[in-house]
């Protein structure tokens, strides 16, 4: 079974189109459950989010060894900041396209601790 279909699974990940503007879109690996999330990297989508948690898993050859959260970005303005604020090691996995940049640009204002991730290939 492909991740994305293993973390849908076992965390009942909602749809993508069912009432995300009620929250956001994120799954949290490594570590345990209840610890101090260290990692944050944000992404432009679902599918993103749930692709750079598979890479980070193979980059590790398995669970990231700190409470790592991925989550998709749909609005900027709209972002746990008071959360995010805390945060050390927080890394902008947005597209390589007008938007994505726009967007990694404002974040990063508000987050300066945040750093760009630039997509390669």
């Amino acid at each position: 079974m492909a991740l994305w279909a293993r973390l849908l699974t076992l965390h009942n990940l909602r749809s993508v189109g069912d009432h995300r503007s009620e929250g956001w879109f994120h799954l949290k690996l490594g570590s345990e459950a209840d610890d101090k999330i260290e990692r944050v990297f944000l992404c432009s989508s679902p599918i993103d989010a749930l692709t750079m948690a598979e890479i980070d898993i193979q980059g590790h050859k398995g669970q990231p060894a700190v409470r790592t959260m991925y989550m998709a970005v749909d609005d900027s303005d709209n972002l746990p900041f008071e959360v995010l604020r805390n945060i050390n090691r927080i890394g902008l996995a947005f597209n390589n396209d007008d938007r994505g940049n726009e967007v990694a640009q404002v974040v990063k204002s508000m987050l300066p601790q945040a750093k760009r991730i630039a997509p390669s290939g």
